[in-house]
Formats: C-alpha cells, sequence, structure tokens
C-alpha cells in the first residue's frame, strides 16, 4: 500500500497559488522496507522541486542531492548569521537595561525602608518621651532621673 501526496494541485478560492506551487515537493509512504541484500533501509521518498535547494533524491533517511554552498538565505546562510548576532545584541542591550532597573529599584525601595525606619524611631521616642514626663511629672520625680529613663529607653 502506497501513500502519496503533492502539493502541485494545491489551490485557494478557486485560483491556483502561482508557479511556486507547481513546482512544490512530491512526498510518499510506502512499503518498500529494507532487505537484508540491501533495500533503501526506509518507507519515506523525498523528491525536491528540481531548481531548489537540495534539489536530488534521497530515500529513508539518506541524504539529499548535491547543493551549493549555504549562500546567503540557506537554513545556514550568512543573513541567518547576521540575524543570530543582531538578537544576540538585542538580548543583551535588554538584560543590561533590565538589570539597570532592579538596581535603581532596589535603591528606590532601600530609602522607603530607610525613611520609614526614621519615622518609626521618631514616633516611638517622642510617644515615650511623652508618656515618661507626664508619669513622671504626676509621681514627683525630678528632671535628672526623667532624661536618664528617656537616655536609656530610648532608640
Amino acid at each position: 500500500m502506497n501513500l502519496s501526496f503533492g502539493l502541485g494541485d494545491a489551490t485557494r478560492n478557486g485560483s491556483t497559488f502561482g508557479s511556486w506551487a507547481s513546482g512544490a515537493a512530491d512526498y510518499s509512504i510506502g512499503s518498500n522496507a529494507g532487505t537484508s541484500t540491501g533495500g533503501t533501509g526506509g518507507a519515506l521518498n523525498y523528491t525536491a522541486p528540481a531548481g531548489s535547494v537540495g534539489s536530488g533524491t534521497g530515500t529513508g533517511g539518506g541524504g539529499v542531492g548535491p547543493q551549493t554552498g549555504p549562500g546567503w538565505f540557506g537554513e545556514h546562510g550568512k543573513m541567518n548569521t547576521i540575524i543570530g548576532g543582531v538578537q544576540v545584541l538585542g538580548s543583551l542591550w535588554n538584560s543590561f537595561q533590565q538589570h539597570k532597573m532592579a538596581k535603581e529599584q532596589m535603591n528606590f525601595a532601600r530609602e522607603q525602608w530607610d525613611t520609614n525606619l526614621e519615622n518609626q524611631t521618631q514616633t516611638y521616642n517622642t510617644a515615650l518621651e511623652d508618656r515618661i514626663r507626664s508619669r513622671h511629672h504626676t509621681e514627683g520625680r525630678g528632671a535628672g532621673e526623667t532624661e536618664a529613663y528617656l537616655n536609656e529607653h530610648s532608640l
């Protein structure tokens, strides 16, 4: 049993795609399993369109036909290398900017923490001073004793 399909007859809304569709690759799947005397060793046959990169016939995992160098736009072409390099530079620049923003955010959070701690300390000391001065005045204690207590218990 063989199953084969080609892309040469593809249509879209009743019109053909154009000349590129008529030369598309044909694939066929058959039952030509390898034999001990040296069959093809696979069931997939591939024929690339004439004039394309890698045109030729390959069978069952074997290589494709003759090829010229990678050129500018091939899978391993120079343009892909250039685009890859630009992407790497863009990623590095993005990482640098994110690191800079993270440092700024950390500095801002540290400033908030320090300001909050300073305000909390001042609030505690003010409340302590008011409470102790009032208590010592009510109890009739001296100003020296009040100052000694505040120096010992203030933050």
